[in-house]
């Protein structure tokens, strides 16, 4: 099964040998976590400022993301144990506190479609930490052709190569009430960083990335269920509604 972005490929990958997804237990203390929610609150006030700090919604996703601006011990911790995990130096180059709830957009359904990591093509290591959430929403991601779903419990940290193969959220109707949030951040080989960012929001380049997937994996095959599976259950959430 190809992937993705071979040549940013992990050194190593934890104790595997190939990048293969699992979940960690217990990753923060809470004290570290305490310091997570007060990024989050912090970067809550900052709506409405033109600030690279301010929440940011994608309507279309129902998603508000925020920048969460880690640094001293906390950023160290980071740093170190995916370098340590990866057996190369890494910088974490990009993190989201993410949101999944209709409150960002009331005419739209919460989803992650498939993908990889684009604009982040270039890094080596993905974790999501899962915040609060009162569903079961599970991560899907192909490895090596076989898709696996992992549902995550509060606390649990799931480590993948984001760049590297294709995963999404599994087709769910996440109604009035209903809420996910997650911390995601990526780690890249820092020279990568500095010199392939900014060409890497280049629309241009997305649009070649995009053709690249369509062309190389199973990205548009995965699309297209996953696009017919959300129109049923929306389908489905409206019959039940108009029958109560």
């Amino acid at each position: 099964m190809y992937m993705m972005n071979q040549e940013y490929k992990p050194k190593k990958f934890g104790k595997y040998d190939d990048v293969l997804p699992h979940i960690i237990k217990g990753f923060f203390s809470e004290e570290e976590l305490n310091e997570v929610y007060e990024l989050i609150s912090h970067g809550k006030s900052l709506e409405g400022q033109d600030s690279f700090y301010s929440p940011l919604v994608l309507p279309k996703m129902a998603r508000q993301q925020i920048e969460l601006k880690f640094e001293n011990k906390f950023l160290d911790k980071l740093e170190s144990w995916a370098s340590d995990f990866t057996g190369e130096p890494l910088k974490m180059t990009h993190n989201s506190y993410l949101s999944y709830n209709k409150i960002h957009n009331p005419e739209a359904w919460p989803k992650l479609p498939p993908h990889f990591d684009s604009d982040n093509y270039y890094t080596k290591l993905t974790i999501d930490y899962q915040l609060e959430s009162n569903i079961d929403w599970p991560v899907v991601i192909d490895v090596n052709g076989e898709l696996q779903e992992f549902y995550l419990e509060f606390g649990d940290l799931l480590v993948f190569w984001g760049a590297g193969a294709i995963h999404w959220r599994k087709p769910t109707i996440l109604d009035h009430g209903d809420n996910c949030e997650v911390l995601t951040v990526h780690f890249a080989n820092w020279d990568d960083h500095i010199s392939l960012n900014q060409a890497a929001r280049e629309k241009e380049a997305r649009d070649t990335r995009l053709e690249e997937w369509r062309e190389k994996t199973n990205y548009w095959e995965y699309q297209t269920q996953f696009d017919k599976k959300m129109e049923e259950l929306i389908e489905e959430h409206k019959r039940k509604n108009d029958n109560e």
